[in-house]
């Protein structure tokens, strides 16, 4: 089940998620496509510390793919958000507090229905 998910997850990522440096409003280092490659390396560990807070190693691999997954795809949705806000400091600022809210809430929840169960 994991190496189906897992196909799935990368071929998501690679053909059908968008670059969200494309479009902004602002001219980024080296081209879009280029600045796209070195942050989505970024994205990627960034993505794999996420979900280590919500899931434990080697539990269940197709959970984990699918958390991975759904991960990537919503720091993807915060970049192109953030892109089409210009990159401002302010509201990127905002937009990551919001996140790491969401986050710590989400982790108390996820914690408080483990133990209950």
């Amino acid at each position: 089940m994991y190496y189906l998910v897992h196909t799935v997850s990368v071929i998501i990522r690679q053909f059908f998620v968008s670059n969200p440096f494309e479009n902004a409003a602002i001219e980024v280092p080296f081209g879009p496509v280029f600045f796209n490659m070195i942050i989505g390396a970024a994205l990627v560990l960034i993505t794999y510390m996420v979900v280590g807070i919500f899931y434990k190693r080697r539990s269940s691999p197709a959970v984990g793919s699918m958390l991975f997954l759904l991960f990537y795809l919503v720091h993807n949705g915060l970049l192109v958000l953030m892109s089409k806000a210009e990159f401002n400091k302010i509201l990127i600022g905002i937009i990551l507090v919001a996140y790491m809210a969401v986050l710590t809430i989400s982790k108390k929840v996820v914690t408080r229905i483990t133990c209950d169960i």
